[in-house]
């Protein structure tokens, strides 16, 4: 009886170390706060000026012009993120 006695303490002990230990974990992990998102992945790309009287070709290059900034941005930011989700990782 004296065996399982001991037992059961040491597991109590452990799982009071274990509780402590996941306390202490989830504390840090709440600490942890994320920087803004930069201006740059922000700025919403407007669609192309079209005047009265501009060739479709023309609108349609600057409009493309337009889509290709808007692509770049949104690739640029998505590696920023991924690296900064990389660096709170650890």
């Amino acid at each position: 009886m004296l065996a399982v006695s001991i037992f059961l303490t040491a597991c109590q002990s452990t799982n009071q170390r274990l509780d402590a230990a996941g306390g202490a974990i989830g504390k840090a992990a709440a600490g942890v706060t994320i920087d803004p998102w930069p201006a740059y992945c922000q700025i919403i790309t407007p669609h192309a000026q079209a005047a009265v009287g501009d060739e479709v070709i023309s609108i349609l290059k600057r409009e493309r012009g337009q889509l290709d900034a808007a692509n770049k941005r949104t690739v640029d930011c998505t590696e920023y993120y991924e690296a900064y989700r990389k660096g709170l990782a650890g």
